[in-house]
């Protein structure tokens, strides 16, 4: 079941007449069925104040998780587009290195593992040092950045569940 603005202010405009009435006849004279129309009246009252209150309860929860549905919709997109922006700058920081240090390839550069070469020629890496930086601190960001997608994912499967619940 969808939640609606329209169905709520109906429900709304229900309780509204159903107390309106009711207060409307207790103002008049007492008439032979006093206690029985009154008792009829105050339950239709009631009835419709329960109704109400329960779809205001339920749409409440259900526009709350529908915006959350939404937040973390646009973080795991976020967080998807960091993840490529770091990726990018990995890539670049490597293929620096490989230029700079003349190798083939970036698999060969590092099946050769970065941090031998940097103690064993470390004038050969001079040059690169911002790049080795740059790279280290990348990747890192580039596992974080996957550990928030994740995190966002769990997150808006579980607003999915309760939505569903909610409908």
């Amino acid at each position: 079941m969808k939640y609606t603005k329209t169905k709520l202010e109906e429900l709304k405009h229900i309780r509204h007449s159903a107390r309106a009435e009711h207060r409307a006849f207790l103002q008049l004279p007492s008439p032979q069925n006093f206690s029985q129309r009154e008792g009829i009246l105050k339950e239709r009252r009631d009835s419709t104040r329960k109704v109400y209150h329960r779809y205001r309860r339920a749409y409440n929860k259900y526009r709350l998780t529908k915006k959350r549905i939404k937040k973390y919709k646009k973080e795991v997109k976020r967080s998807e587009e960091k993840r490529v922006n770091e990726s990018l700058i990995m890539c670049q920081c490597l293929d620096n290195i490989v230029v700079e240090t003349n190798h083939s390839s970036v698999e060969e550069f590092l099946r050769n593992a970065i941090a031998s070469y940097t103690r064993e020629q470390p004038v050969r890496f001079e040059g690169v040092l911002p790049f080795i930086m740059a790279y280290d601190n990348s990747s890192k960001l580039y596992k974080v950045h996957e550990g928030a997608i994740e995190h966002s994912m769990n997150n808006l499967e579980m607003e999915l569940i309760k939505m569903n619940n909610i409908i």
